[in-house]
């Protein structure tokens, strides 16, 4: 065999095939080109390979570019890259023990494909007990330009993990490509699994416009089909969304060392129950769609928001959490949220460098309110900087003006500092009164303060209340002979 040191170095791995499908394994590898290799003890070592060049393409002089599976693939309408897939599968039929048929090698090149690319599970496996592996020469160098149909869909709810790395996968724009990768279910047999997928220099490529160049189910798709959930968690690695980029699946998404919608005014939307960065650079809005997420950011640095805000929910129902730490946030001239019209979101900051550049600073909108959280006169960790002459807006007094007599609560998760007009019109036998009353409760011990202007002295005058109001904590106002103003609300400086 010739050496192939200067090829792509491959790692090894044993795989155990039953009697029958190791027998027309190795008859089909008789004739194999470099890289696959049969050890004495029956298992399959290296890759089976597909190159994106062949003679049929005018792209080489050697058939498939000396690959196994590629253009000259008799009858291959996707550049031998299906053919390629459906004869790893078969290698690991009736496989008895967890394991994987060998890793599809691409070589560098454009596979351009205009239909679903279909990774059945093999049969006769043990349930949730098959791996499967695609791996590129460089996640520039091998392209998978999906045009229409599913990308690679993954037909049944049976592997133990799938892992795709170095290569590029993306969309053409004006196509009718669903998704790029896909779960849709199919056979009744392996119902709710629930398994691992790995992405790892994996670029996707999407429109950079907000969502134009999406394919229609996002680039990531996973569906329940005759009441099955299975799917898979999600793990990407060393990874680019670049342009707007979307995720619909039931399970978790993790991103590691990842830029994440690479692009002002882009978006990257989930429906995962956790969606987690971790030493990631995110560039514009993240939205979550549905009741009950959370969005876990941390070690991250966090730029160039679009207008409509960092995060957005259009939940009505649920809590919806978004956790922000240890990270670096230029939030420009928009909020934190803009969110639902009910329901709940809450916002937990800590130990982060945040900036509001000029304009006004959205924190909270609608039903949301903030947790645990606190803003700064600078620009200093832990905290918001609204920036010179910026307004913090979002957050209101149940009623404004308040009306004397009546309690209510700062519902907001942070402390907020009120500041009341109070115009005194005492008469000339009674006298303007105005007192505070503050509490943890429902029900006060006493006053906080009182004010009085004595009868007869002169009407009209003005003073401002103010007061602080912890989280949680109820107040009161109630006034004789006087007019009480609208309110200025801000979060604890």
């Amino acid at each position: 065999m010739p050496d192939d040191s200067s090829h792509y170095a491959v790692s090894r791995g044993d795989f155990l095939f039953s009697a029958g499908a190791l027998a027309v394994g190795t008859a089909l590898m008789r004739n194999r080109p470099r890289r696959a290799q049969a050890d004495s003890a029956g298992g399959v070592l290296g890759c089976i390979t597909v190159s994106p060049s062949g003679i049929a393409n005018g792209q080489s002089t050697t058939a498939n570019n000396g690959a196994q599976f590629g253009p000259d693939t008799p009858g291959t309408t996707t550049q031998g890259f299906q053919e390629a897939v459906s004869y790893a599968i078969a290698l690991a039929t009736g496989m008895t023990t967890t394991g994987a048929p060998p890793r599809l090698y691409l070589d560098a090149g454009t596979f351009d494909l205009s239909q679903t690319i279909t990774v059945p599970v093999p049969a006769n496996v043990p349930t949730n007990g098959v791996g499967f592996e695609i791996e590129g020469s460089g996640h520039l160098t091998t392209r998978l330009r999906f045009s229409a149909g599913q990308g690679i869909m993954f037909g049944q709810y049976g592997f133990q993990d799938v892992v795709i790395r170095n290569l590029c996968i993306e969309n053409v724009n004006g196509g009718t490509t669903t998704s790029l990768i896909a779960m849709t279910g199919s056979g009744t047999a392996l119902p709710d699994l629930r398994s691992e997928m790995m992405f790892e220099h994996v670029w996707f490529e999407c429109s950079l416009t907000l969502a134009g160049g999406l394919p229609s189910n996002g680039c990531i798709y996973f569906a329940p089909f005759n009441g099955q959930t299975g799917g898979f968690d999600l793990y990407f690695t060393n990874c680019v969304m670049a342009g707007s980029f979307s995720i619909t699946s039931p399970f978790n998404a993790s991103m590691a060392n990842c830029l994440v919608a690479s692009g002002r005014g882009v978006t990257f939307t989930t429906t995962t129950q956790i969606t987690a960065f971790t030493n990631c650079q995110v560039y514009g809005q993240v939205v979550l769609s549905g009741a009950n997420r959370l969005l876990k950011v941390s070690s991250s640095y966090w730029n160039q928001i679009p207008a409509e805000g960092a995060v957005t929910c259009a939940a009505t129902t649920g809590t919806t959490r978004v956790t922000v730490q240890n990270s670096s946030l230029n939030f420009g001239s928009t909020g934190a949220v803009v969110t639902q019209p009910a329901g709940v979101v809450e916002l937990h900051y800590h130990g982060n460098d945040t900036y509001v550049s000029g304009g006004t600073y959205t924190l909270v909108a609608g039903g949301c309110y903030l947790s645990h959280t606190s803003t700064c006169g600078g620009n200093y960790p832990d905290g918001f900087y609204a920036g010179p002459g910026a307004g913090v807006q979002g957050m209101a007094l149940p009623a404004n003006p308040p009306v004397s007599g009546t309690t209510y609560q700062n519902a907001y998760g942070i402390a907020i500092g009120v500041a009341v007009p109070v115009t005194y019109n005492p008469t000339a036998s009674q006298a303007a009164t105005c007192t505070l009353y503050t509490g943890p409760q429902d029900g006060f011990a006493g006053p906080v303060s009182a004010d009085a202007h004595p009868a007869g002295s002169t009407p009209g005058v003005t003073s401002t209340l103010r007061f602080r109001v912890p989280a949680g904590w109820h107040y009161k106002i109630v006034t004789t002979n006087a007019s009480i103003g609208t309110a200025t609300v801000l979060p604890e400086q």
